[in-house]
């Protein structure tokens, strides 16, 4: 499987267990590592429903130094706040499905910038073998390799034009806006 923005560099930060639990300075201080190391977009595919500090530090200080914070909105169709998808400047992405509606399981709400594919979406598995999986935290993904090719056009854009470039290029599901 070849990636949409193939020639983006990728650098990866652990910050949950082989289990998947991941604690808030873990998180912390892998958006900080991948921040000072260069890393231009940050793709958040995770979340929860509790605010976090640290977490919240983290990003704020990724974003002063130029990195956009991409995030997905969560996967219980509830517009509750849910981080770090809802902390001011991240670029929140929800899910579609595969005939271009709203997925009934996305999270939304105020916050929401974006949905972006989240069915059966295709991807590597155990054994050199395919699967298709299902979430919004397969939709981030496709904002940021979005980000990443506007970038390849202007590395000069800002988070605030990135995301009015994405904005006004998508199409609109419903006249409420997404």
């Amino acid at each position: 499987i070849i990636g949409l923005a193939y020639n983006s560099k990728i650098l990866t930060a652990r910050a949950f267990d082989i289990g998947g639990a991941g604690e808030a300075d873990d998180i912390a201080q892998s958006i900080i590592y991948l921040a000072i190391n260069g890393v231009k977009i940050i793709n958040c595919s995770f979340g929860d429903y509790f605010k976090s500090q640290i977490v919240a530090d983290a990003i704020k200080f990724a974003q002063s130094i130029g990195c956009v914070v991409v995030a997905s909105s969560g996967n219980e169709g509830r517009i509750d706040p849910h981080f770090p998808s809802d902390y001011e400047g991240v670029i929140s992405v929800g899910g579609s499905t595969e005939d271009g509606n709203v997925w009934n399981a996305s999270n939304n709400g105020v916050n929401l910038s974006l949905i972006a594919p989240a069915t059966n979406i295709t991807t590597t598995d155990k054994n050199g073998n395919y699967r298709a999986i299902t979430g919004t935290s397969f939709s981030a993904p496709y904002v940021s390799a979005a980000i990443a090719l506007l970038l390849e056009t202007d590395s000069s854009l800002k988070q605030n034009e990135i995301l009015a470039l994405l904005i006004a290029s998508a199409q609109k599901l419903n006249p409420n806006g997404w």
